[in-house]
Parts: C-alpha cells; sequence; structure tokens
C-alpha cells in the first residue's frame, strides 16, 4: 500500500470515532440481482480533480439523481481527500428514501456504527487498503449484525480471491488503481470472468458512455457506481434515463 491510498489510509486513522450513540435507523436492501441498476455519486472533488464542487446542494443532486430513475446513491464522507463529511450522508438520508452508500475509507468497526448512526444502508470495505484479511472480516461481521449492507472493493484477481474469502456478497471493481489513480474498464471486464454466479457484481470508475454501461452490462455487472461522468460528461444524464 504506497503512495495516494496510503496517505488517505493514514489520515484516516486520525479520525476514529471513540464513541457512537446507539441509532434507531433500520437500513434498507442495497442492490439486486433483477435488473442492471446506477449508484449515482454525490461527490464534490478527488485527489485526481481536486475540489470541483464546493458549494454543491446536497437537495438539487439528488433531485436529479431521483429525475433520471438511479437505483442508489453514493455520499463521498472523507473529508481531506474528497472534500466530503458525514454533515452530507446525513443531508441525504433527511432528503431521500434511495439506498445510500457511505463511501469512504473503513479502518475500525467503530466507522460502521457511525455510518448507520448518519443513515447508510451500505458501507464500503477496499481490501487494498489491507494487508492480511483480519479487519476486512471484522467490519463485514459488524455490518451484517447492524444489518448494513456491503460492497467490497477490489482492484485485481488477488482482491478478489481475498474478498470471496471472507464471505463477500456484493462486489465492486474499481477500474481505478487506487496508489495510482489510473483508469481502466478493462479491468472490470477481465475480473468478471472470475466472478461466481451468485454474487452481486458492480463495476466502478471511469464509465464515461453508454457504450461503456453496455459492455459492461453484457460481461455480467449488475451496477454501476458513476461518480466523475455526471460532474463532467455532457448529457450523462440522458444515458443513464434511457438504461
Amino acid at each position: 500500500m504506497t503512495d495516494i491510498l496510503a496517505r488517505i489510509i493514514t489520515e484516516k486513522r486520525k479520525v476514529i470515532p471513540s464513541t457512537i450513540t446507539a441509532s434507531s435507523y433500520k437500513p434498507c436492501p442495497f442492490l439486486h440481482k433483477n435488473s442492471f441498476q446506477v449508484i449515482a455519486e454525490i461527490k464534490r472533488g478527488s485527489p485526481s480533480l481536486g475540489l470541483v464542487s464546493p458549494n454543491l446542494s446536497i437537495e438539487d443532486t439528488l433531485r436529479r439523481y431521483e429525475a433520471i430513475g438511479v437505483s442508489a446513491v453514493s455520499v463521498l464522507t472523507e473529508e481531506v481527500f474528497f472534500y466530503g463529511s458525514l454533515k452530507d450522508l446525513e443531508s441525504a438520508r433527511a432528503l431521500t428514501q434511495l439506498p445510500l452508500l457511505r463511501k469512504d475509507f473503513m479502518v475500525d468497526i467503530r466507522q460502521i456504527s457511525e455510518s448507520q448512526y448518519f443513515g447508510a444502508d451500505a458501507i464500503l470495505i477496499i481490501m487494498a487498503a489491507f494487508v492480511d484479511d483480519v479487519i476486512p472480516r471484522q467490519l463485514l461481521a459488524e455490518s451484517k449484525r447492524l444489518g448494513l449492507s456491503v460492497l467490497t472493493e477490489v482492484h485485481n484477481k488477488v482482491e478478489l480471491d481475498r474478498a470471496l474469502s471472507i464471505g463477500a456478497e456484493i462486489i465492486g471493481v474499481n477500474n481505478r488503481d487506487l496508489h495510482s489513480f489510473k483508469t481502466d474498464i478493462g479491468v472490470s471486464l477481465e475480473l468478471a470472468k472470475f466472478m461466481p454466479s451468485e454474487i452481486i457484481k458492480v463495476t466502478e470508475s471511469g464509465i464515461k458512455t453508454a457504450a461503456d454501461l453496455m459492455r459492461l452490462r453484457d460481461a455480467g455487472y449488475n451496477a454501476a457506481l458513476i461518480g466523475e461522468a455526471f460532474l463532467n460528461v455532457e448529457g450523462f444524464d440522458e444515458v443513464i434515463s434511457q438504461l
């Protein structure tokens, strides 16, 4: 683990919550296999883009996503590198009934109850953030205990095998290498060959055209997580609404 990912994880370990108030929120189901789904992202910026939308309106963004028929929403809550916050997640929960994914860097089980408290229905586990599977197993078990779905993210065959070994049921293939931030949808196309049929398969990052989406759907993916295309690809809303 080097470069950007290592820096993000180092910062994240500094802000682990000490205690979390119990939440009465009951998470709802996140994804299914009945049709191809789109997870649209609420994103203010990233290490590769910088701060793109400092005045982003959570409400306006959600209304836009609901109008084009997305299935779920991913909310960036990492503050230092992605300019998000838990306040964004809390605001989104108050404004929509769509399932919400807290997209952040989970390194401690206390973040799971924190995610539920702020209204998440699902959390992200990034296999590249861990040198072994001890903490990912703990995160997965705690999420199941609290009723949250887990999107387990991989970028290569080794990480995919690790995700399967800990019992991941929803696996996301990140087409972006978190060490270099280079993007290639060929990563998803290659790893699709090794995914068991019972897994809910999600492709993430680098998706910019209808042709990309169709190619990935035809490769067996059940959903696509899309962020930057909503920020900088003209006419992308129409692409999604026509799926």
